[in-house]
């Protein structure tokens, strides 16, 4: 949102949209007024080779999906070492654990409820933690990087389940 937006740039940090889809209308007045000037880019279209690149820049990406099955843009922000920032939805509940909630296990930043209020708090975590706790910060990239979401995992899962039965 307009509001989620400019709460980044007044704590100091940048705020990037890239997407399109059906949501993409209600985002042109967010886009017109990004391009006024500031620190954030609301760009409304699909473009794979930038997405990469915006994954490798950020440090964060929020992904406040109301519905999420499954989800792969939090399992790649965090292979390029960005935290997301995801609503405790669906498959986002179950690859992402908070960092505040679990310290030492924490793969990103969790939230609950509908309201950008909601989201607004847990970017000011994310952004207070990267601003004041830069160890922590670091340690917390390196859990993310470190998230095992390939095949491999799951096939050997599934292997102990038969050899158990």
């Amino acid at each position: 949102s307009v509001r989620s937006a400019e709460r980044c740039e007044a704590m100091g940090a940048q705020f990037v949209l890239l997407g399109s889809g059906h949501l993409a209308g209600e985002f042109e007045g967010l886009a017109a007024q990004m391009k006024a000037g500031g620190a954030g880019r609301c760009l409304l279209m699909y473009n794979e080779a930038l997405a990469h690149f915006l994954y490798a820049a950020a440090d964060v990406v929020l992904v406040p999906s109301m519905f999420e099955p499954c989800g792969l843009t939090q399992m790649v922000a965090q292979r390029y070492g960005a935290a997301p920032l995801v609503r405790r939805t669906g498959g986002l509940a179950d690859t992402v654990i908070d960092v505040d909630s679990s310290p030492g296990a924490g793969t990103g930043f969790v939230f609950d409820g509908a309201g950008e209020g909601d989201i607004e708090e847990c970017l000011g975590r994310a952004i207070r933690m990267y601003k004041d706790q830069p160890a922590m910060w670091e340690a917390l990239a390196n859990r993310c990087m470190a998230v095992d979401n390939s095949w491999a995992r799951s096939a050997e899962q599934y292997v102990q389940l038969y050899r158990s039965a």
